[in-house]
């Protein structure tokens, strides 16, 4: 991640230092988050997708993932969850690196849906 990083999580405006504060913000947050309720956790990616080249050195990518084992809030423990990563990805100095990030969680279907 860039140093600057803005990342904006599925908490929306609730995001931990909500995009700002850059890659010692979002390290610091996961860090409390790993420990605690994604400690159980198993993450995989389903799929990563190159949406649109804003430039040859700048690229829109969408990151499909899924999880176990959080405990979360809205889902019940083990409840296998999924969403979507919006990034904004820059190559420097040969790499990689997110310089944006925004995390949308689909929603599990409502009672009776």
């Amino acid at each position: 991640m860039d140093p600057n990083v803005v990342f904006v999580s599925v908490l929306g405006p609730d995001t931990p230092a909500f995009g700002r504060g850059g890659r010692d913000a979002f390290r610091a947050a996961h860090a409390t988050m790993m420990s605690t309720m994604f400690a159980d956790s198993h993450w995989t990616n389903e799929s990563v997708t190159i949406v649109r080249w804003l430039r040859p050195d700048v690229a829109l990518v969408h990151v499909v993932w899924r999880t176990t084992g959080d405990r979360v809030r809205h889902v019940k423990h083990g409840d296998p969850r999924r969403g979507l990563f919006t990034w904004v990805v820059e190559r420097q100095a040969g790499k990689w690196i997110v310089v944006a990030s925004q995390n949308t969680e689909a929603m599990p279907p409502l009672p009776g849906q």
